[in-house]
């Protein structure tokens, strides 16, 4: 249950793209979730849904608040189980990719400082830099396709 509870949080994470309670100090996390209840703040997965209104990843965003929810229980016996859990995440990322696959559909990619969101596949990467590796160059962009 407590894998359960951490997978939940670090998927918090990546959808946000925030750390947990870092307002907080490190030693007093263990009671603020623990006897304080305290859970990551599922209003980011709001806001994000409410700019991808109508589409995949709306629909999306408010499925895996849900989820997280449901894997953070508080008692340990009302979280998803591990398999259920692998199973709801496998569904979310399969909505996406059939969305993806439709024309004019979209890409899950990594946007700076807003999370995870779906793209149009047309719009193409804006060029962020070139970085030297052992002589060579190589060119990054400033969103990147992330891959399941």
């Amino acid at each position: 249950a407590c894998d359960v509870y951490a997978v939940a949080v670090v998927l918090w994470e990546l959808a946000t793209l925030r750390t947990p309670y870092s307002d907080k100090p490190p030693q007093s996390i263990p009671g603020i979730v623990g006897w304080g209840r305290e859970r990551p703040d599922t209003q980011p997965l709001d806001d994000l849904a409410d700019t991808s209104e109508g589409s995949a990843e709306g629909s999306v965003y408010k499925a895996l608040k849900s989820l997280l929810q449901e894997a953070w229980a508080q008692e340990a016996d009302e979280r998803l189980t591990a398999a259920a859990l692998h199973e709801r995440v496998t569904s979310l990322i399969s909505s996406l990719e059939a969305s993806s696959e439709r024309p004019g559909g979209a890409e899950l990619v990594r946007s700076e400082g807003a999370g995870l969101r779906a793209e149009s596949k047309e719009r193409k990467p804006r060029r962020r830099g070139v970085s030297k590796e052992g002589g060579a160059r190589r060119e990054d962009t400033a969103e990147q396709t992330l891959s399941a």
